[in-house]
């Protein structure tokens, strides 16, 4: 009987052996690698995300100095009834560098410098220069430049939701891609236990079967290892679909269409793995701050939008008329011919019913998205203290599946010896290869589970 097992087993044993030593062994760091490099999932959320950190200044451009620049050639021969003339001209150049500040201040510094005259009429064409300074504040919307640094928190609040949503977003596939790995590794070692769960239940049947037919044995053990045989085959085949399923998830998440996954894969010994160190707030949180902060300036923006726009401004500039363009630039600076101007400036909406409607639409979105972070932070903690509670959970059902199995194996080596001697029956045989069959697969899953959950308590880290 010994030698007729090992002669079945040697063969087997080294194709085994040629196909573990043919195929390469992918670790699971090294896998995650891939995913980064390859995953479009991971690639566009990091990609996003370091992408809306680049523009974590464009709120700041609102108070950035603004140029603005003019160059107009105006040639009209429209003629007019009392003068006889060819064409008129109206050259304008004109350069103006304005600047916004945070408590609604707004300033302008330009220069002007516009040539224009009647051609043909006889007299000289003049250049007239102007440098020249304008200053406006805000009286009622707008006042201390409320409205100006509510639209900066909308811009600053909205790129960094937008970064901390699409950083959660590649934390969050990075973890799926190690669950991915994760259920591979466990779906090919449930197989392999079934498999050699299959050779033994195939030695047992044809020993059986031989039993039977040489009347040395009773029928009834001969369709128990029927029975056994056809179960494992089930068993089998669906391990073998599982483990197909987790090989196509597991190539998705490195961006290949396949079900084939060529290198070697094993689970991660958990004890070696450190718990993640979690963050005070995970990345789709500080989102959802960023989003409720956006809300609450975009409230204020659209309460300010109703006002009326009461404005005080003053210009101040310097003049000067001269036939030649450098005389009219340089005598421009003279303070002879000064420009002084003082005014007030109003403008308003004449839908006054309305206003009351629009700023309480503003505030309940506030509120709403305010109600919306803080749950967001609640289903945080609630999460975080549920996956340390299964953590613990499912490393004690590990440490007592380990024992477990360790178990069931010494029975059933123990049990195959005593059936070789013929001191048990088939049935008890089968019964203890069918528990350490279920043993073993619950410590691998156990095991599986324990890893997983570290994958999810990663998307808590910084």
């Amino acid at each position: 009987m010994k030698s007729h097992l090992l002669s079945r087993i040697a063969p087997l044993a080294l194709v085994v052996w040629a196909q573990v030593a043919c195929a390469a062994s992918l670790s699971l760091d090294e896998y995650l690698t891939q995913v980064e490099g390859s995953s479009p999932d991971v690639k566009a959320a990091r990609e996003a995300s370091e992408g809306a950190a680049l523009r974590s200044e464009e709120a700041a451009q609102i108070y950035a100095p603004q140029l603005s620049a003019t160059a107009q050639w105006t040639k009209d021969k429209r003629q007019s009834p009392f003068l006889i003339f060819d064409h008129f001209k109206n050259n304008i150049f004109d350069v103006n560098v304005s600047q916004l500040t945070n408590f609604g201040l707004e300033g302008k510094l330009g220069y002007s410098l516009i040539q224009t005259g009647y051609v043909g009429l006889g007299r000289p064409i003049y250049y007239y220069g102007s440098p020249n300074l304008e200053l406006s504040f805000d009286l009622w919307r707008n006042w201390l430049g409320s409205e100006t640094q509510a639209r900066e928190a909308v811009n600053d609040a909205a790129t960094l939701a937008a970064r901390y949503q699409n950083s959660f977003a590649a934390k969050a596939a990075r973890a799926e891609a190690e669950t991915a790995y994760f259920q591979l590794a466990s779906a090919r070692a449930v197989t392999q236990v079934y498999k050699n769960s299959l050779e033994r239940a195939q030695e047992i049947y044809g020993w059986n079967n031989r039993r039977f037919k040489l009347n040395l044995g009773d029928d009834a053990d001969l369709y128990q290892a029927e029975a056994n045989l056809e179960a494992t085959k089930l068993a089998l085949q669906a391990s073998q679909d599982q483990a197909r399923v987790a090989a196509r998830n597991f190539n998705r998440a490195r961006g290949i269409d396949s079900d084939l996954v060529e290198e070697n894969v094993a689970l991660p010994d958990p004890t070696r793995i450190r718990v993640p160190v979690r963050t005070e707030m995970r990345d789709d949180v500080r989102a959802a701050r960023e989003q409720s902060r956006a809300a609450a300036a975009q409230a204020t923006l659209g309460a300010e939008s109703t006002k009326p726009k009461l404005q005080v401004f003053g210009a101040y500039a310097f003049n000067s008329q001269d036939e030649f363009r450098s005389d009219a630039i340089s005598n421009s600076f003279k303070s002879d011919a000064p420009t002084r101007t003082i005014g007030i400036r109003l403008t308003t909406a004449l839908s006054f019913g309305k206003a009351a409607d629009i700023r309480s639409g503003y505030g309940r979105e506030r509120v709403a998205a305010e109600i919306s972070a803080d749950q967001k932070l609640f289903n945080q903690e609630v999460e975080w203290k549920n996956l340390v509670n299964s953590l613990n959970e499912a490393k004690a059902r590990l440490t007592i599946a380990e024992k477990l199995a360790a178990i069931q194996q010494k029975k059933a080596l123990n049990e195959r010896k005593r059936l070789s001697r013929g001191r048990t029956t088939t049935y008890q045989n089968l019964i203890f290869e069918t528990d350490y069959n279920n043993a073993e697969s619950s410590r691998i899953q156990a095991q599986s589970e324990v890893l997983q959950i570290l994958a999810r308590m990663r998307t808590f880290g910084g």
